[in-house]
């Protein structure tokens, strides 16, 4: 192949390596690829009690607006499938649900939760980048009262810095799960390709 034409492939190559478009990829569930490797907060790392914000790790939980958050016990077992350990709730059991943010110290790379709510509208989870540049959303059905279970949610992207969990209900939310994956070799060594046939290029277009 002419060293123009393979140049042209290499950069090509490590372009396509990059996400194109900023929007984010909805999760399939815990088990995604994605999530491979995955940090998971339990909140049975802090004890139980009201906090604004939050803060475990990597991850910042933080109410938006006036409210608070509180770590207990499942309240309501009758209605939602009991977990082992303590849960996240967006306020008390007898109160409106605030909407709150998980702020990253170090953007990830995909997000997931567990969650449960009583009464619709769903649950909406908004990723933001580090520039708070919106990527996308994914909902998790308010359907605790009638199939009695968590859900899940989640997305995926290059660079979350900030996911919204917003609902007008009381929620709570168990096993938030985040990873940080940086490119396969593979990929760093293509883009080092591309990267280096770009240099070649400019080099001999100044000799000529």
């Amino acid at each position: 192949m002419p060293i123009k034409n393979l140049t042209s492939f290499l950069i090509a190559a490590a372009v396509l390596s990059f996400p194109l478009g900023a929007t984010a990829t909805v999760l399939t569930g815990s088990a995604d690829p994605l999530l491979a490797g995955a940090t998971t907060i339990t909140f049975s790392e802090v004890s139980l009690g009201t906090y604004d914000p939050l803060v475990i790790g990597n991850a910042t939980f933080d109410a938006v607006g006036v409210g608070s958050l509180r770590v207990e016990n499942n309240p309501c077992p009758e209605l939602c499938t009991p977990v082992t350990g303590p849960v996240l709730a967006n306020q008390d059991i007898d109160s409106s649900g605030i909407d709150y943010d998980i702020i990253f110290g170090t953007s990830v790379t995909a997000v997931g939760l567990f969650a449960a709510a009583v009464n619709p509208p769903d649950i909406l989870l908004s990723a933001y980048d580090s520039l708070d540049v919106f990527l996308g959303s994914t909902t998790i059905p308010a359907t605790c009262i009638s199939d009695c279970s968590f859900h899940f949610g989640g997305l995926a992207f290059s660079d979350i810095k900030r996911l919204r969990v917003t609902t007008t209900d009381y929620m709570i939310v168990d096993n938030v799960m985040f990873t940080n994956n940086v490119p396969e070799p593979a990929s760093l060594a293509l883009m080092g390709l591309g990267l280096a046939g770009l240099g070649f290029t400019r080099r001999k277009a100044k000799m000529l």
